[in-house]
């Protein structure tokens, strides 16, 4: 209940710091179907329960409604924590509501399945209201309903021959991108009028700038099915293969860096991007992999290390703040991972939903826009910088960039790349190339 209670105090969720298994597990299903939870919740307690109690009945709704757990249990291990910790009353009103759930569960299920989309796909009313005035209703629905599906783990391999290596193995997976299929994706506009696969917008959109597709390495990557630890599988201790979705590689595509280049990657941990891209720079030229979480560097160096990057120089660095304009300190190549609501990675990250209205997008437009515009600066002339984030917001994406580009007039746009969530099963990601010319 942790993890959930300090959800509902200030918005935290440290799933990250906890290992993988049930209580996790819980968690994140909780605040992925919290509206419907919610709901329950509201229509049950005629008076607002305290804070940690709330977070014994949200997880026991969710138990009875989402897992395959027993229902007895469901309730008396809830039951039996309030005794431990609360007065009796306490514990017989969770008792009373959780079975209440249980006999009306039916009911429930039922009665979500006919609700507006942003109850059935457990959605803030404000976010699904927001897609709909750039996105079809049919491709809003799509993402909704994208959003509420368990995360598949993709691997990116650096040699598709070990794919034949993980089959002799008996290793699980799904390997959806054969050669013969890697996207050959033409420039097109928003304005055309396709479904959500072909990553396009729909016709009603009013966004100024056109998003072009370009190709990348779809063959390189595969769902692994039924893992177990991943540190197992053959080929990890060697660094064959990495743990990335497939829209991470849009934005170091992009950039296309080059061997013997000076290439900056300004928010690098915990480092995928930054690996794909050395890769790309075959270990010629001077790769900086920046961060300003000191704590994040470690796992950064140990992802370089065991990917065969150890030549990349890491540095502990404030992508925000200026740095010096000489010449040994700009580079050819730059690409700027911003913070973001993280609006395109709902399906892994199910509570960002709720912390995302329109002071908090606002707040960060202005820290993207800053970072660009800092950035731009340590470009060298004839350079490129890739501004990339995993959200679809167009105050997120199209309109940082139009207001950078009315800033910085010596800045010219380049190709750039919108990917809805659930387009080829990967994530959602914006990518969009500045150019500084000569």
């Amino acid at each position: 209940m942790g993890l959930v209670e300090a959800f509902l105090k200030d918005g935290r969720f440290a799933d990250r710091a906890m290992p993988l298994g049930l209580t996790r597990e819980l968690a994140t299903g909780t605040l992925r179907w919290l509206g419907q939870l919610q709901h329950i919740e509201q229509t049950y307690c005629r008076r607002p329960a305290e804070r940690w109690t709330r977070s014994v009945l949200l997880t026991g709704f969710y138990e009875i409604l989402y897992t395959r757990g027993a229902d007895h249990a469901a309730v008396s291990e809830r039951v039996t924590l309030v005794k431990e910790r609360r007065k009796k009353a306490v514990a017989n009103m969770v008792n009373a509501v959780l079975r209440r759930c249980v006999r009306e569960r039916e009911t429930w299920q039922k009665t979500f399945k006919e609700a507006p989309l942003e109850l059935r796909s457990s959605h803030p009313h404000a976010l699904v209201q927001g897609w709909r005035s750039w996105m079809s209703e049919a491709q809003v629905e799509a993402v909704c309903l994208w959003n509420q599906r368990q995360p598949a783990t993709w691997a990116r391999v650096r040699d598709p021959a070990l794919f034949e290596e993980w089959r002799k193995a008996g290793v699980t997976f799904e390997q959806l991108f054969e050669p013969s299929r890697i996207s050959d994706l033409t420039s097109h506009s928003p304005a055309d009028d396709l479904d959500l696969k072909s990553g396009n917008l729909a016709d009603d959109s009013d966004l100024k700038c056109e998003i072009r597709n370009v190709k990348f390495a779809l063959e390189k990557f595969a769902i692994l099915q039924r893992p177990g630890p991943i540190s197992k599988l053959p080929g990890f201790l060697e660094g064959h293969f990495y743990i990335q979705d497939p829209s991470t590689s849009i934005a170091p595509h992009l950039l296309d860096a080059q061997p013997g280049e000076r290439v900056l990657d300004a928010c690098a941990a915990p480092g995928g991007k930054a690996i794909i891209i050395a890769e790309a720079m075959q270990g010629q030229g001077t790769l900086v992999a920046a961060d300003r979480h000191e704590d994040r560097l470690p796992r950064l160096r140990e992802n370089l290390e065991r990917m065969q990057a150890t030549w990349v120089e890491v540095r502990c660095e404030d992508a925000a703040k200026p740095k010096p304009a000489s010449a040994d300190e700009r580079f050819d190549a730059i690409l700027l991972d911003v913070p973001c609501s993280n609006s395109g990675v709902l399906a892994r990250r199910p509570e960002a939903r709720w912390r995302i209205d329109p002071k908090r997008l606002r707040k960060l437009h202005q820290t993207q826009l800053e970072l660009l515009q800092v950035s731009f600066q340590r470009l060298a002339p004839g350079g490129r910088m890739v501004y990339s984030t995993c959200s679809i917001e167009p105050i997120e994406t199209i309109e940082v960039i139009a207001a950078f580009l009315a800033s910085e007039p010596a800045a010219k746009e380049g190709d750039s790349q919108l990917n809805l969530p659930g387009q080829d099963r990967a994530d959602g990601a914006f990518a969009c190339v500045v150019l500084r010319p000569e």
